[in-house]
């Protein structure tokens, strides 16, 4: 099974977020020999492609002098980075489309190994960017996908939390897990948050531990078992006490009624923390 990452994905624009995430990814790349694909979406009723290192089958926007200067911008800002980042190999493609649906072509089009992207903090209860796309990319994304809110140096990547409840997990989401380990060499902690909702004895915690442990064979690491109201606030707690530089989390896809029951635990780690979030759909390639 591939663990290799050969194709990293940033959805990429000129604010400051979007530029961490090409940097963080960029990083990563030269230390894995991968590829970088630059995309940018802009919001239009056509579906017609950009395609890239170039554009081809440029519909006719005699008129839209807006939609002429933002896709000239737009690759203006492209070329910017590419040529400053000339030891890595960088395409980009523009499209217009709806983001999210445009994403997942490019994805599957790609052959993409790991989704790396900025989101922005949400502000006065209203969730914006990070509910319209980058939730529902991340809850069903069929690549693993990075999530970071300001910019951090992969390079640095001392520490990994890996949060998990041991449900779900499979060999192909922990040779993912352990990868990363071994790419970044940073060490390696396992927490298990107890919940109210979810609450298991320390016995019981251990012995589950125990039996993940030998069925994977987890590098040298730490165990940590944490009680908290809620997953995420527990997850937040011990990143930032111990300081991890990664945060690796399996997501548990829910839709209707367990949605709203059972809030998501990733949604709302990513809007708590400023830590780098990797999380991947558990279940997947089973």
């Amino acid at each position: 099974m591939k663990t290799k990452i050969e194709n990293i994905i940033v959805p990429f624009d000129s604010d400051e977020v979007s530029m961490a995430a090409a940097n963080y990814a960029i990083a990563l790349a030269k230390k894995e020999q991968a590829k970088v694909v630059l995309f940018y979406v802009i919001e239009h009723p056509t579906e017609d492609t950009f395609s890239s290192m170039g554009v081809s089958g440029m519909p006719s926007f005699e008129g839209n002098i807006y939609i002429e200067k933002l896709i000239e911008k737009t690759e203006e800002r492209m070329m910017k980075f590419i040529n400053a980042h000339n030891e890595v190999e960088i395409k980009w493609h523009i499209k217009i489309g709806h983001p999210y649906d445009s994403l997942t072509e490019i994805i599957s089009h790609e052959k993409c190994d790991l989704l790396v992207m900025g989101t922005h903090e949400a502000k006065n209860g209203n969730h914006g960017f990070i509910q319209s796309h980058t939730e529902k990319i991340v809850n069903h994304s069929v690549a693993p996908v990075i999530v970071m809110r300001e910019a951090k140096d992969f390079l640095n990547c001392k520490s990994i939390l890996l949060a998990t409840d041991f449900r779900d997990l499979n060999a192909y989401f922990m040779n993912r897990v352990i990868a990363m380990q071994k790419l970044t060499g940073a060490r390696l902690k396992v927490v298990k948050v107890n919940t109210p909702t979810y609450f298991k004895t320390t016995d019981e915690d251990e012995a589950q531990y125990h039996d993940f442990k030998n069925q994977f064979e987890l590098p040298d690491h730490d165990f940590q078992i944490f009680n908290d109201y809620e997953a995420e606030e527990g997850i937040v707690k011990v990143a930032k006490a111990h300081k991890v530089d990664l945060i690796m989390v399996g997501n548990h896809r829910r839709s209707g009624i367990h949605r709203l029951l059972l809030h998501n635990t990733v949604e709302n780690l990513i809007r708590q923390i400023d830590i780098p979030v990797w999380t991947w759909r558990l279940g997947l390639n089973d």
